[in-house]
Order: structure tokens, then sequence, then C-alpha cells
């Protein structure tokens, strides 16, 4: 049995090297991949794991959302005898999780199975799951931005001044959201439109040139421009929160499993090794200054991951 399984997680390699499209792949790996992936029974070793675990970091496999039982497959004994292992899973290489990441394996009750069945419901979009507000830094650059912002900001809505700034970021969402719709929605469509038009202008400038063909030709490579810079960078915010979500969603495959307990600090090891004197320890409860507040915030990249409430550096 164990060559067997050699020889298929081989397979899955070879397999692996042709593909360069979404792949997922899924089912009864009759292997376990993690040390509590048995309850009761002889404990997992080692060998037991090391060639599956092998074959999924090598082929850069991410394990798919999943809710449910964790323990797929029983012996359906009793007391003593019983024994349960988590052998069903699904897997999806980088290109599955950044199209088909949202999709979700539910493990079933086993009936007369001793493995829970695995169910998955493939949409294209995700029209039924509410999406989260998220700042696009070209609506900094719209003639209306500041204006919008303004007539929030000049409302004051509660006495404390955290809880009105709260307020007043939560008013903010629909107008900005408003101004996306009517500004920046449907870019692509707009960006083949203006290739489209070039073209017909360009062929028409090689037929019989004309300045007001030249003038429409201009126009139209600065809308190209300018629509391809905002499709530029509105695909490299959504790209990034994409892999934070995926990197959040597979802490678990990249950093190893979660210890039950860790060993406690020994001080006496500690003081061997260098130490702060007491101008150092003076130094790190020094009070920060309005002035480090400010420059921490001007160093923050435009394209870093926005807060919790979607708004990033660019807005602040």
């Amino acid at each position: 049995m164990g060559e067997l399984r050699k020889t298929l997680w081989q397979s899955l390699r070879d397999i692996a090297q042709g593909i360069s499209t979404p792949w997922m792949i899924a089912g009864d790996f009759n292997a376990l991949l993690y040390a509590q992936d048995r309850l009761l029974g002889n404990p997992v070793q080692y060998a037991e794991i090391k060639d599956f675990s092998g074959c999924i970091t090598d082929l850069l496999l991410n394990e798919l959302h999943w809710r449910g039982n964790y323990y797929t497959w029983s012996n359906k004994q009793q007391g003593g005898d019983r024994i349960c292992s988590r052998l069903d899973r699904a897997f999806g290489n980088l290109e599955w999780m950044m199209k088909w990441g949202h999709v979700m394996v539910e493990y079933e009750l086993p009936n007369i199975s001793d493995h829970s069945p695995m169910v998955m419901v493939i949409q294209a979009t995700q029209n039924t799951i509410k999406i989260p507000f998220r700042f696009f830094n070209v609506w900094a650059e719209h003639n209306q931005f500041l204006a919008i912002v303004e007539a929030t900001w000049c409302k004051k809505t509660n006495a404390n001044k955290m809880r009105n700034i709260w307020a007043k970021l939560k008013d903010l969402k629909p107008k900005l959201k408003q101004l996306n719709n009517a500004e920046y929605r449907n870019i692509t469509q707009r960006l083949d439109k203006a290739r489209f038009d070039l073209i017909n202008i360009q062929g028409q400038i090689q037929l019989c040139y004309t300045d007001s063909l030249q003038n429409q030709e201009k126009a139209l490579l600065q809308e190209l421009e300018k629509w391809s810079l905002i499709e530029e960078s509105i695909m490299r915010q959504k790209s990034r929160a994409r892999w934070i979500k995926l990197g959040d969603a597979n802490t678990k495959n990249l950093m190893g499993t979660s210890a039950l307990s860790l060993p406690a600090i020994n001080m006496q090891v500690m003081k061997r090794g260098p130490i702060l004197n007491q101008t150092q320890r003076l130094r790190l409860i020094t009070e920060i200054t309005d002035k480090e507040i400010l420059d921490s915030l001007n160093a923050i990249g435009d394209d870093k991951a926005p807060g919790v409430d979607g708004y990033n550096a660019v807005f602040f």
C-alpha cells in the first residue's frame, strides 16, 4: 500500500508539470497530512505524513475552505476500538485559488458510508456575498472627491471625537460607492471601446489624412492612457487584497500547525544575553510626539493594505 501511494504522489507531480490553468484535486487520499489527523488509535508517526505532505508542498497546493466535521472517516466501531481520521480533502493550485478561492467544501453526515461525502458548489460569481468596502486610490484623483469628503466631514454627528470620525467614515462609504458606480464601472468595456475607436480613426488617417482625424486620434490616445492607468491601479489593489485573503486562509499550510502549549520563558537564559541599559529603557517609554505619528503615517505606502474599515493611507 505504501509503494502504491508513493506512485500516486509521483504521478501527481508529473501531471502538475504541464498545468498552468486552475487545477483542483479532491477525494479520499487514504493518507494523513498532520499529526492531529487521527483521533484515537495509534499516534500518528512522521513516516505516515512525510510523503503526502512533501507532495502537497512540492505542488504548491492549498487546501480549499471547508466546514463540517474535521474527521471524515471512521471505522464505525464502538468504545476503545473506534478510530476517526481525516482522509478526504480538496486542494487547489494558485490559479484555482485566485479564480475559485471562494468555493467551500462541505463535509456532510456519512449515513451508511464510513466516509463523509464532500459537496462543492462552484459558481463563477459571488452575487450572494456582500462585497466589503475598499477605498480605491483613483477616487482621490477625481475632481469631485474633495467636495464629497468635505460635505460629509463638515457634519458633527457625535460629541465623542473618535465616534464622530467613525460615523463620518461610515456615512462617506455609500457616497464613494456612488462615485465609483458613476465614473469607474465597466473599465474593461471602456478600454475596449477606446481601442476600437482608435483603430477605426487610424485606419481613416491612412486612407485620407485630416487635422480633425489627427485631433480625434490624440484625444483617443489620451483616453486610452487614462483608463489603462486607472485599470492598472484598481487591479493592483484588488490583487493585493486577494493575496492577503488567501494568505490568511492558508496560514496553517505555510506556517505549520499550532501548538497546544508553549514552554515557559527561562529568565536565567534571557539574562545571559544582551540587555538594555537604563538609558535605552527610558528611551523606549518616552512619550510619542505628534511629529513622530505624522511621520509614520506619511511613510505608509499608497499600496499598503487598508484597515478593517476599508480605508487606506491614501485617503487619510
